[in-house]
């Protein structure tokens, strides 16, 4: 993975020799499953070798011990895919519709299907349930807080607009008490950030953090890769999607948002 992130940057300079020597080296080398899925990546997406990702991955998918780890290459696959600017837009979406139609018992099969669940959400839609750990290590889910109104919020802690956010949900939790109840996913790698954020901001709503960034659980099933937050009735109905607190406006209506939600 080292080499080919370093074909990368030799692709960048023009040293056309260099890259290709790396590239060459790199596939020769032993690696993990899951660097052979970021390897496949970057030979499609940014070195555009695509016939050797699509070997790459063919090979990692053949030699697959069971159906999970079939599910884990096509995931992968697919994901890439999305990211090819040669190909129609909803390729990668089809081949994750294919993923969750033949493997729907594996874990990256269930991901598949609420995936594309939350690329068709729209108010009124049941929300997608998760369950993850806490940092304090409480087992939360959406559907455990059912009867509240509940903001899913995934937030990393270098955005900008999180002193805004925090102070504003703080306000918002004090006025309707426990009617409102709030989770939130971290959406860094860099745990370490995440603590000194809380201590700095003084955050006290529950936190998913996994150091997993975008590729954490609730991240993938919901299709978030930024920060935004979303607002669930009692009735574990989407009530709005990718709302934020950055500006006067976004708070006002997200408070209205979460007043309504209430009833």
């Amino acid at each position: 993975l080292l080499l080919l992130t370093a074909a990368t940057m030799a692709q960048h300079l023009g040293k056309q020799q260099l890259r290709d020597d790396w590239i060459t080296a790199a596939l020769q080398k032993e690696a993990t499953i899951a660097d052979r899925m970021a390897m496949a990546r970057l030979l499609m997406t940014v070195l555009h070798e695509i016939d050797r990702a699509e070997k790459l991955l063919a090979t990692c998918l053949a030699a697959a011990k069971d159906d999970n780890e079939r599910a884990y290459v096509r995931w992968h696959r697919a994901d890439a895919l999305r990211d090819r600017e040669d190909l129609p837009e909803n390729t990668g979406f089809e081949e994750l519709e294919k993923l969750a139609e033949d493997l729907p018992e594996t874990y990256w099969g269930n991901v598949a299907k609420d995936r594309l669940q939350a690329t068709r959400h729209g108010r009124g839609d049941t929300a997608i349930d998760f369950t993850a750990r806490s940092r304090d290590g409480a087992e939360v889910s959406l559907s455990g807080l059912r009867g509240k109104v509940v903001v899913l919020l995934f937030w990393s802690a270098n955005d900008y607009d999180l002193p805004a956010l925090v102070s504003t949900l703080a306000e918002l939790h004090k006025q309707h008490g426990t009617e409102l109840a709030i989770l939130s996913v971290n959406l860094d790698r860099d745990t370490a950030a995440v603590a000194a954020a809380v201590e700095r901001h003084g955050i006290t709503f529950p936190i998913v953090a996994t150091g997993k960034g975008i590729e954490t659980d609730a991240a993938l099933r919901w299709f978030v890769e930024g920060p935004t937050l979303h607002v669930i009735d009692r009735d574990g109905k989407i009530r709005a999607l990718g709302l934020h607190a950055g500006t006067a406006d976004a708070r006002n209506e997200l408070a209205e948002v979460i007043g309504a939600a209430r009833g």
